[in-house]
Formats: C-alpha cells, structure tokens, sequence
C-alpha cells in the first residue's frame, strides 16, 4: 500500500519531466505534499523593469559623482602617516573611524601632537568608556579647550586621562584641573623637586649609576602626577644625577 503510492508520484515526475519543470513558485505543507503559490517572474521582469523610464548617465555626471566620492581608506591612512607622521597601526585605525573629521579639525584648531591627539580618540577614549566612563559627554568643543591647554604648556599630557574623567561628568577643563590639583608646575619648582628627590637617594645612585633614573624616574612621576612632562622630568633628572657621578 505504500509502493504504489511512491509509484505513482514517481510516474508523475517522470511525465513533469517531458514538458519541464513548472514555472512556479511552490510551498512546503505540513503533510509532505506542496502547493502553488505564484508564477515565476518572466523576461519581462528583469531588470531594467519595463515600467521605469530610462536615465541617459552622461559623462559629467559620472565625472560629479566621482569628484565627490570619500577619500578610500587606504589612501586615507597614507595621507595621515605622510602628513601627522603617525604609525601605521594609529592610520589605520583613524582612517575608519569616526573620529577621522575631529582628529583633523583638533589638529588643525589646537596644534597639539598629532600623535597624542590620535592616540587620545582611538586610545584613551575608548579605555574610559570600557570602565564605565560616560565618554560620549565629552564634547568636541572639551577636546578643543583641552589640547589647547596640552600645546600651550599649561597641562601636561600625562593628565589627559584624568582631565576626560572628569569632562565626562560635565565640568569645564579648567574646573577638572583645579579639582584635580594639576595645575603645571614651573621650571624651577620641578627643578627643586627633582633636586630633592636626587638628594634623598644619593645612596642608591652612587650604587646604581644613571641606571638609578628608572626607579627615580617613578617616584618622580608619582609627585608630580600629571603636572609635569615626563620627557621634562627625566631630562632634568638625567642631568642631576650626571652631576652627582
């Protein structure tokens, strides 16, 4: 009772299969069997569709739509390494990001390091936001007053972090500094610390050397935290221990 059914659907395969497939669209049912659903579209419905006017494309379009085209972003990335001078790894990131308009705009308003400003965006940023800070509150305008006071000597960029800390929760640079304590210490005043410090460890640098600067170098940093450039810091670090030896 079950081999003449099966019999019988393959005798209808096989005399489907004298005229073709059907030109048709089926479904699936739930007991094995499956029914119509609608025609195939025929030659009449690919495309162009018959039913839309042409569009004659003249060769000054094609060249408008061309000279408005994005930058690619592997011509992007080259341009940022050959005109910020940034790695290629910072390039590549900015050149599909987001943050690529701003970088350029911060750059171009503040002076600030491109580097810095790159890393800053695709770095720090990102870091803040994975600990819970509120990053998107921090405005493009924040940024701008921020790097100004980075590439105007009157912050240090080791407090670039903690300046956004507290941006993200709405106070102004200026308030963010002075809660934070970093207002930027004078030359001398990070001469004498720096003094101090060689003087209380003048045991350890005549054991040690100049290799004594990687240790003082720390205890320095955590003074100073953020009110000072560490490049400026193991300068004149460097030059006092020179003088002790």
């Amino acid at each position: 009772e079950k081999a003449v059914p099966a019999l019988e659907a393959v005798v209808d395969r096989a005399n489907e299969a004298l005229v073709g497939v059907p030109e048709e669209t089926r479904r699936a049912l739930d007991d094995g069997n499956t029914e119509f659903m609608r025609p195939l579209p025929g030659a009449s419905r690919m495309y162009p569709e018959t039913d839309i006017p042409l569009i004659r494309i003249t060769l000054s379009r094609i060249k408008r739509i061309k000279s408005r085209l994005p930058e690619p972003p592997e011509k992007t990335r080259v341009r940022l390494m050959e005109k910020y001078r940034l790695s290629q790894e910072l390039a590549e990131r900015l050149s599909l990001s987001e943050n690529l308009h701003l970088f350029e705009e911060l750059v171009a308003s503040t002076g600030a390091d491109p580097t810095l400003l790159a890393a800053t965006l695709e770095g720090t940023l990102i870091s803040l936001r994975r600990e819970g800070v509120k990053v998107e509150k921090i405005t493009g305008e924040t940024l701008k007053e921020l790097f100004l006071w980075v590439a105007g000597g009157k912050l240090a960029k080791e407090a670039v972090p903690e300046v956004l800390r507290f941006a993200a929760q709405g106070l102004s640079v200026s308030d963010s500094v002075e809660k934070l304590g970093l207002s930027r210490l004078s030359t001398g005043d990070l001469e004498r610390l720096v003094a101090e410090v060689v003087a209380a460890n003048q045991k350890l640098i005549q054991e040690k050397g100049i290799s004594a600067i990687d240790p003082l170098m720390g205890i320095l940093m955590a003074k100073v935290r953020g009110r000072a450039d560490g490049k400026v810091v193991y300068e004149l670090l460097k030059r006092e221990i020179e003088r002790l030896l």
